[in-house]
């Protein structure tokens, strides 16, 4: 794992594409799914965005859809983080030091959906692609038991903060 988790910094995301499931740890910013639409929420509001057409800090890509998921997926690879290394870093956490693993968002490429679960103000849920749904919800039961990495030997080390 290339980026270690920072609550409602570097966030946790659990990836559906073509019935796969990974977990990735990367900067919150590259989970709004649709840019355009994030930036003329900031600019009806009155803020100026510097360079709001430079999408060079995502890959180019200014809305994630159907066109360019897989250009999208294979950039955030290096930000894959295994199951077996969320729950290694559980182990060596104190329980105030949890927060920091609670997974944040979970996006189902294959269905079109993003649920968010992020503990801030951020509405990821809102800054979708046209076509998409999205909300704010618990997705805990959405995730394959297998990659449950706060789930440890029988343990659920996020029951307080899931």
């Amino acid at each position: 794992m290339n980026t270690q988790p920072k609550y409602a910094e570097n966030i946790i995301v659990g990836v559906k594409l073509n019935s796969d499931f990974k977990w990735y740890v990367s900067d919150k910013e590259f989970w709004y799914l649709d840019l355009r639409k994030l930036i003329n929420a900031y600019e009806s509001k009155g803020f100026k965005i510097p360079n709001s057409k430079d999408f060079s800090g995502r890959f180019n890509i200014d809305i994630v859809n159907s066109t360019n998921t897989d250009l999208f997926i294979n950039s955030m690879s290096r930000f894959i983080a295994k199951s077996e290394e969320l729950s290694n870093l559980i182990k060596e956490m104190s329980d105030d030091e949890i927060v920091h693993l609670v997974p944040s968002i979970y996006i189902d490429f294959d269905k079109r959906i993003l649920i968010s679960n992020f503990p801030e103000p951020a509405s990821f849920e809102l800054f979708i692609p046209d076509g998409w749904c999205g909300r704010y919800d618990s997705f805990n039961e959405l995730i394959p038991s297998s990659y449950r990495y706060w789930i440890i030997d029988d343990k659920n080390y996020m029951e307080k903060h899931l």
